[in-house]
Formats: C-alpha cells, sequence, structure tokens
C-alpha cells in the first residue's frame, strides 16, 4: 500500500489465536505478494524496538489478568473458609474463565518472545529472563523488561501460595 509520498506504508497484521511465528512470517509474505511489493526488511534495531514494545504490552496484559486469577482464587478462599459453599461453582468459573484467558495471553507472549529473541540473536525458545540479559543497556528495555520479570515471579509465587493453602 502506499501513501500520497509514493512510500510503501506497512501492514499491520493481527495474528489469529494459536498462531506462531511461523505462521506470522508466512501471512506477511503471501500479504507483500498479494500486494506486489518485494519482502520488507526492517533495520534490526527497529524491528528490536517494535517488538519489544509489543511483548511489552504483552507483559503488562498478562500481568493484570495474573492479579485478576489472584484476586479470583482469593475470593474462592474466603468463600471456602466461610463456608459459603453454595458460591463455589460460580468462584471455580470464574477461575477457569482467567485461566482461559492467562492461557491466551501466554501463547501471544510467546510469539512475541520469539521475535525479540531472534531479534537478539538468540534461540527463538529463549525464555524472558535470556531475553532480560541479552536486550542492551543502554535504552530502556532492559529495565522495563526486567521489571516484567520481577513482576511476573511475584505474582505466580503469590498464586502458587494460594494454590497451595487452597489444596
Amino acid at each position: 500500500m502506499e501513501d500520497g509520498a509514493g512510500q510503501t506504508a506497512p501492514v499491520l497484521l493481527h495474528a489469529p489465536k494459536g498462531a506462531t511465528s511461523h505462521h506470522i512470517a508466512v501471512a506477511a509474505a503471501e500479504s507483500d505478494r498479494y500486494a506486489g511489493h518485494r519482502p520488507r526488511i526492517r533495520h534490526r534495531c527497529e524491528g528490536l524496538r517494535m517488538s519489544t514494545r509489543e511483548l511489552s504490552s504483552l507483559l503488562w496484559q498478562e500481568r493484570r489478568l495474573l492479579e485478576r486469577l489472584l484476586y479470583r482464587l482469593k475470593v474462592e478462599q474466603l468463600l471456602l473458609t466461610a463456608g459459603e459453599s453454595r458460591w463455589l461453582p460460580w468462584a471455580t468459573a470464574e477461575v477457569e474463565a482467567v485461566l482461559g484467558k492467562v492461557r491466551e495471553a501466554n501463547l501471544s507472549r510467546d510469539v512475541a518472545s520469539h521475535t525479540v529473541a531472534e531479534s537478539l540473536g538468540l534461540p527463538s525458545d529463549a525464555g524472558l529472563r535470556e531475553i532480560v540479559a541479552a536486550v542492551p543497556d543502554d535504552g530502556p528495555w532492559a529495565g522495563i523488561l526486567g521489571e516484567h520479570l520481577a513482576a511476573l515471579a511475584g505474582l505466580l509465587a503469590e498464586i502458587r501460595a494460594a494454590r497451595d493453602h487452597h489444596a
């Protein structure tokens, strides 16, 4: 697609649920081919910045979902403690619904993590800890992703404690 200045404008793709980085790459190539464009090659730094921004956004979403899950587990725990068993099926259904959203968010984060890892020269299955260690220190991303990592670790520890207390 061309803008008014005759420049090729980027085509934004939305990944369907369950899409892998391979699916996204194939869709991008197909989009370019049908639009009559040559494949675009982004500068490595620009690609890293864009994919890291997306990863950070997805990590924020995942953090909010994990906080919601923790809340739902605490509500379920309070209902059990109070002996209010009639509300347990509802509380359990709410926990399951949030867990489904967490799984979806995790899949989206995995796709973005693969892209960032490859941009950094890491294996595509590198975890967030490896990505944080490999991100250049001269920009904000090492700190931002490090904060996400610490927050996620804290939330997961709280969720495990709530789950263990519940069991």
